[in-house]
């Protein structure tokens, strides 16, 4: 009798314990719960006024398409409403996509005031974090615009985050190879005038892909499609040279950190 007596208060003990971890299990969640919030993106509008932009509630893709007869081609973005979201709770907007024609878009959120951030989403990521103005408590809601003439891309989820450390993501961020290997041996006699050095380059050529882009809105590496060339290969800067050109000319911008402390001059060894 006393054993049974022993065994069912062993069991009571086991239950609390069960209790107690079911109830620590609970509040992970709701802190978890609290601190990430998902836009539901099927209240965005279907399509905007100018018809230059729409959106696939069944799949999440954003289109927009340029239309000559409106001014810039059209507005070429969508709008979407959030009611005055209180966002007093989080310290970061994170948007996940996929671009499916190498383009990219702007996502500009619109705060409870006259003040507004944007940021461009580069086609080459497929994630970016844009850190909250820490004096903005609440969003009217953001604007997803497209900068080319065509594009696709799909939104697979926009959400509100609380995080130890925000960060921005860098935009210039990728994983591709260098189109041009630096240079094993050369050497830059600096003790001749500039016009003789000008004199010993050789035959040069602008290569255009490079052309520097002076816009406030950063890009990435879709820098290059916004002025409607290819971003540039290795194959391409081996023919130039093999035409008889001794020197690139790459027209840049250290606004855009494309190259390395302001590089304007290849010269082909």
């Amino acid at each position: 009798m006393k054993d049974t007596m022993y065994r069912m208060g062993g069991g009571k003990t086991v239950l609390r314990k069960y209790i107690s971890l079911l109830i620590i299990l609970f509040c992970t969640f709701a802190v978890f719960a609290q601190s990430v919030y998902e836009v539901d993106l099927s209240k965005m509008p279907a399509v905007n006024d100018d018809k230059t932009a729409t959106f696939d509630k069944a799949t999440n893709i954003f289109t927009i398409t340029h239309n000559p007869k409106l001014q810039g081609g059209g507005v070429k973005g969508i709008y979407l409403w959030l009611n005055k979201l209180d966002i007093s709770s989080y310290n970061i907007l994170k948007v996940n996509y996929k671009s499916l024609d190498d383009c990219g878009f702007r996502l500009e959120l619109d705060y409870n005031s006259s003040e507004k951030e944007s940021i461009y989403c580069p086609s080459n990521l497929k994630e970016v974090t844009i850190p909250l103005k820490n004096n903005q408590k609440t969003l009217n809601g953001f604007f997803i615009q497209g900068y080319l003439y065509f594009g696709r891309v799909v939104i697979n989820s926009i959400t509100l985050e609380k995080v130890s450390n925000p960060q921005k993501t860098d935009l210039y961020a990728n994983n591709e190879p260098p189109v041009i290997d630096k240079a094993a041996s050369g050497t830059i006699d600096n003790q001749i005038s500039a016009w003789d050095f000008v004199k010993k380059l050789g035959v040069g050529y602008q290569y255009s892909p490079f052309l520097a882009y002076n816009s406030a809105q950063e890009m990435g590496m879709d820098y290059y499609s916004a002025w409607g060339y290819k971003k540039p290969t290795k194959e391409e800067i081996h023919f130039i040279k093999e035409k008889g050109f001794k020197l690139l000319r790459l027209q840049t911008s250290p606004q855009v950190h494309l190259l390395e402390k302001s590089i304007r001059l290849i010269h082909f060894l």
